[in-house]
């Protein structure tokens, strides 16, 4: 999952303006792991520390784009359910 994420960082005079998002490797593959072990969504989200909210909201950005990391990450929790 990490090839999703491109590393770069910001000038120190931006650092104040930018929004910590959970949606990183760690936390993505912790939902995978979690949605592969057999558990719904919702329970997903929770045991990786991101709310329902958040992880649908993930989702959606998923849907309205054709490629992306959020577009990998969907396309990881579709393979993940179908092996339960």
């Amino acid at each position: 999952m990490k090839s999703w994420f491109k590393s770069s960082q910001p000038h120190s005079n931006q650092m104040e303006r930018i929004h910590r998002t959970k949606f990183n490797p760690e936390t993505c593959h912790k939902i995978i792991q979690a949605l592969e072990a057999g558990n719904y969504r919702k329970t997903a989200a929770a045991l990786a520390g991101v709310s329902e909210r958040t992880f649908y909201s993930w989702i959606e950005k998923a849907e309205s784009h054709k490629t992306g990391k959020y577009v990998q990450f969907l396309q990881s929790v579709k393979k993940a359910e179908e092996k339960t």
